[in-house]
């Protein structure tokens, strides 16, 4: 009985070797390594730092090594600005010690064999300094003596440490593992480095150790004691590991932290295939490495957040194959990109002022082609749609309704409406002689010859209004830009310091480099200041822009204190938005593009729910509207920064525009979405402004017409047959009614006082029967 269970025994230890053996076999012994790679914006280059092995004779330099980037699928030379190897006149001597968990549970997803190949494949690479040396030890509910190292013993010293069979591996006594290895290092020449690689908690469930000797086990705070008293020794720096999730994260993190060297820290890795990288670049540090300034191609040297990989193709003589290394990496972002192409000395006071004069005369420009172009393009288009030449009728006279001057052959004549009027009489009163009493004849008219264009572009009457939120919109976003250039003339260096020092903090860091993207994120810390201050600003600028151009579409009386409430709340949600959306793009989704679809999404989102504050614009409709204007003015903003050239000019039209777009589509989705409005038809200085009331019918309210400013709809003009509160709307049963409290006439006729009237879509209401304050009521939903 005992026999047959001897051979699937050994059977399954023939397995774990051959598959152990065959997995050592997968990975070169020596290769090259791109250690790190940060953008630099002093030099406008890419440095990377690069690990070569010493292999026969063959040289690493600039001419038998060759750099390029992928990026979207195509790949682009760089090249060389400097070249230099670092570290190789280094007199510094280091002692290296390994220290292995070989506990049981280190066989999980072959954790001991990959941790195994990437310390033989650490050591073949390395090149220490003169009298420097590598050690290896392990533990596991044993501790075991340190052995020296080198490119010839570390395959069969690794051997030692073979793969436990299921069941028969030990416990981790990771405190007594830590006390001894730190004393030891005592021993050993040079500065002390230990990295400490564990997978697991102490555990000492089967541990004889303290048994047989009669010793206590070591508490944490043992540990962290004698780690002190032996920093307070010599140089010592202590790189914990934790591998997995069931690594003593909390006792490991703390070990770094009692040294005083400047460099050490814990390091995290779900994966034992992160370990060779994680080695070499913590070991690099003290080896011979190769430092390079690259140039990137004239087509990239734009980063905008997109991912892109470094690649070292190195073909030398005496190399069995060429070597090929990867790195990974981003830089900058949308909003805010890095320009290497152009020297940052450029960015003078003088440089932004010059921008800001050209911004300004963009918003100038615009205003003035807005308040006179467009209602000189619409006044050509209504002469070439309504104005004809007069053809006599027969037995038949027209007079014109003003002058009662008969019409001849070939005078020019309006034709928009039922009324045939001359040119003139049109021109010097700007709509049909009969508007607005037209409306309420037996055989009304449709309103058709109304005033279509005011000579106050400010009123926001007619096409104005949507011309109105355009042109404060691209002001808006032209401020936005204006702020953004004060912060490059102002020193904010304090800035990125507070926040390169929060986020590069050990234990933030620790978190970071968990994640994917980590990495690029805590070498882009200035780049997300300076994004989230950009959309800090643009959010708070058009905020602001369009509260105010909404806040000006009223009769009611103007408040600063809502544009505040509303400026208040944008500052705050805008940062959280921009702040978290930069966070987002590195660390979740590293697509600029659908990364900037998604945070502009949520931002039209709330940009929707402010601008509803107070207002006159229902949540739901502003949020809709929001999210449609905000991801349109998105892609136009895109279109820009990516066929623009000059970054800074980009940005500078792309905010203007993002604003003007944003302003015009978010005005034209809310009227579109709106159910009721007034639309005032006299005085003359307020025909066709638009006063929507859809949002408080809706909630239930009652809307006051009258002459006291507290009333919805405000009567600011002199009437002195309009009250201070003359009549007041409600919505009840699915419909708007009117129920006047002084005289008032529907369609020309006295409606009762103090009794509800329903009202029905275009009704003309005027308040009294000599009064001169008239609106139209429409009713737009379907």
């Amino acid at each position: 009985m005992k026999i047959r269970n001897i051979f699937p025994t050994l059977f399954l230890l023939i397995l774990i070797s051959l598959s152990s053996y065959a997995q050592e076999e997968e990975q070169s012994v020596e290769r090259a390594q791109i250690l790190s790679v940060n953008i630099n914006q002093e030099t406008n280059t890419v440095d990377a730092t690069v690990l070569a092995p010493k292999i026969n004779n063959a040289v690493f330099n600039s001419t038998t090594a060759k750099f390029s980037e992928l990026i979207d699928g195509k790949r682009y030379p760089m090249k060389f600005f400097r070249f230099e190897e670092i570290g190789g006149q280094n007199q510094e001597v280091y002692s290296i010690l390994f220290v292995l968990d070989w506990s049981g549970s280190m066989r999980e997803e072959q954790r001991l064999v990959k941790a195994k190949k990437a310390i033989f494949n650490t050591i073949q690479s390395i090149s220490l300094p003169p009298g420097s040396k590598f050690y290896l030890t392990a533990f596991h509910d044993d501790i075991f003596e340190n052995v020296e190292v080198n490119k010839s013993n570390i395959e069969a010293e690794l051997e030692k440490y073979y793969v436990p069979l299921p069941r028969q591996g030990k416990g981790t006594d990771l405190y007594r593992a830590t006390i001894v290895k730190t004393q030891e290092m005592q021993n050993f020449e040079g500065n002390k480095i230990i990295l400490l690689l564990s997978d697991g908690e102490n555990d000492l469930m089967m541990n004889q150790h303290y048994k047989n000797t009669g010793t206590t086990p070591p508490t944490p705070a043992d540990v962290f004691n004698v780690v002190s008293e032996e920093d307070a020794k010599s140089n010592l720096a202590f790189y914990p590991i934790g591998l997995g999730s069931r690594a003593d994260t909390t006792f490991l993190k703390r070990l770094p932290e009692l040294t005083q060297n400047s460099k050490d820290r814990y390091i995290y890795s779900e994966s034992p295939d992160d370990l060779l990288n994680i080695f070499l670049t913590v070991i690099a540090q003290y080896s011979v490495t190769y430092r390079v300034k690259l140039i990137p191609s004239r087509e990239k040297e734009v980063f905008k957040g997109e991912s892109r990989e470094l690649q070292l193709d190195w073909q030398a003589k005496g190399l069995p194959t060429a070597m090929l290394a990867f790195y990974d990496y981003a830089g900058g972002s949308f909003i805010e990109p890095i320009n290497l192409g152009i020297s940052q000395s450029t960015y003078t006071t003088t440089f932004w002022l010059i921008y800001m004069l050209i911004g300004a005369g963009i918003v100038g420009a615009l205003l003035a082609l807005l308040m006179y172009m467009v209602p000189w393009l619409k006044k050509r288009e209504f002469k070439t749609k309504y104005v004809i030449p007069y053809v006599p009728e027969k037995n038949k006279i027209r007079r014109d309704p003003i002058t009662q001057d008969a019409f001849e052959e070939g005078d020019d004549v309006v034709v928009k409406c039922k009324q045939m009027t001359s040119l003139e009489t049109w021109n010097a009163l700007g709509h049909c002689p009969n508007y607005p009493n037209c409306m309420e004849f037996a055989d009304p008219c449709n309103g058709s010859g109304g005033e279509d264009i005011q000579s106050n572009f400010f009123s926001q009457q007619g096409v104005f209004r949507v011309l109105n939120w355009l042109w404060f919109g691209a002001t808006g976003g032209f401020a936005a830009w204006v702020l953004y250039a004060i912060v490059q003339i102002v020193n904010v260096n304090w800035l990125y310091n507070w926040t390169s020092s929060y986020f590069n903090s050990e234990e933030m860091t620790a978190r970071l480099l968990e994640l994917r993207g980590g990495e690029s994120f805590l070498k882009n810390i200035p780049e997300m200041v300076d994004q989230t201050l950009i959309g800090l600003f643009i959010g708070v600028c058009l905020i602001i822009a369009i509260a105010v151009v909404e806040e000006r579409g009223h009769s009611r009386k103007f408040s600063f204190w809502r544009i505040f409430i509303r400026g208040t709340v944008g500052v705050f949600v805008s940062f959280l938005v921009f702040f978290s959306g930069y966070i987002f793009q590195y660390l979740v989704l590293p697509q600029p593009f659908l990364a900037g679809i998604i945070i502009w999404a949520i931002f039209g989102v709330a940009f929707g729910a402010i601008l509803s504050l107070n207002s006159t614009v229902e949540a739901k409709k502003g949020i809709i509207g929001g999210v449609i204007s905000s991801l349109a003015s998105y892609l136009i903003y895109y279109g820009i920064s990516y066929i623009t050239p000059d970054d800074v000019l980009a940005k500078l039209l792309s905010f203007i525009a993002l604003g003007g777009v944003l302003g015009a589509l978010i005005v034209t989705v809310l009227s579109n979405l709106e159910d009721f409005e007034l639309i005032y038809l006299s005085p003359q200085e307020y025909t066709g402004m638009k006063k929507p009331i859809s949002k408080w019918l809706k909630k239930g309210m009652e809307i006051y017409i009258g002459r006291s400013s507290k009333c919805y709809v405000f009567v600011k003009w002199e009437d002195e047959y309009v009250d201070d509160r003359h009549a007041k709307l409600i919505y009840q049963g699915g419909s708007v009614h009117i129920i006047p409290l002084f005289e008032t006439m529907v369609n020309g006729v006295i409606v009762p006082e103090n009794q509800k009237t329903a009202l029905q879509g275009d009704d003309i209401i005027q308040l009294g029967r000599y009064s001169i304050s008239r609106m139209q009521y429409k009713e737009k939903r379907s």
